[in-house]
């Protein structure tokens, strides 16, 4: 009887020790297409689009009339 206790408790503890929180971080991002240097000013900026990650912030640049590619900074924000 002795052995089925500790043998049960050692279940629940491996049990209790496994259970893990899966959440999915990568909704309700937004994104800044701006090359600031100072977090401040970027906070302020109002032309912060909703996206959700994964993200291609240069998806069009291969289609468009520009030539080349967006090279520059971006910032994204999650609260």
């Amino acid at each position: 009887m002795k052995y089925k206790l500790i043998l049960f408790c050692l279940f629940i503890s491996c049990y209790a020790y496994g259970q893990r929180d899966v959440s999915n971080i990568n909704l309700g991002w937004k994104y800044l297409e701006s090359n600031y240097t100072d977090i401040s000013k970027a906070s302020q900026d109002n032309n912060w689009q909703n996206t959700d990650l994964p993200h291609t912030w240069n998806n069009l640049d291969a289609t468009d009339q520009k030539p080349g590619y967006r090279r520059d900074g971006s910032w994204y924000q999650k609260t």
